[in-house]
């Protein structure tokens, strides 16, 4: 009987760790800098490069499962998600191309977009465009709202 309860105890332990273990990605702060594309765009912001190759892989690999992860930015925040795959496309979409050899239809793409919530914030909203080189969206946390763009698109100096 000491056996069984050594290994049923090993069990929870075992669980309670996988289940607390959460992916962590880190962002790093960009410094300041001048750019009028920016200031006419944002009264206020913030620049970090984020390891959104990684964060991509990570998303591929969850396939089907809840998307949990964290993001820190450094001086900033530190953000807990809740996501699950948000496809945006209908499900009988097609993506059609004309060749010199007639129309092709090609692969629907795979589905990048996901919605949720922070897990430690109260009345939040997620939604994130994760690609191998970008991570585009917003998320609302109480009353304050965080914009995710890359920078080449407002400013490609």
């Amino acid at each position: 009987m000491k056996t069984k309860s050594t290994l049923l105890l090993g069990m929870i332990i075992g669980l309670s760790l996988n289940l607390s273990a959460q992916q962590r990605f880190s962002a790093t702060a960009v410094g300041k800098r001048q750019s009028s594309s920016l200031n006419s765009h944002f009264s206020n912001y913030s620049l970090f490069s984020i390891p959104t190759q990684e964060l991509a892989s990570y998303a591929r690999g969850k396939q089907s499962q809840a998307l949990d992860f964290e993001l820190e930015l450094p001086g900033l925040d530190s953000w807990k998600f809740a996501l699950t795959k948000h496809d945006i496309l209908a499900g009988d979409y097609k993506l059609t191309m004309n060749t010199t050899a007639g129309p092709v239809q090609l692969r629907r793409p795979a589905c990048l977009t996901y919605a949720g919530r922070l897990t430690d914030g109260t009345n939040s909203l997620v939604s994130l465009t994760i690609d191998n080189h970008m991570i585009y969206g917003m998320i609302r946390s109480g009353e304050r709202e965080y914009y995710i763009e890359p920078l080449s698109y407002i400013d490609n100096t």
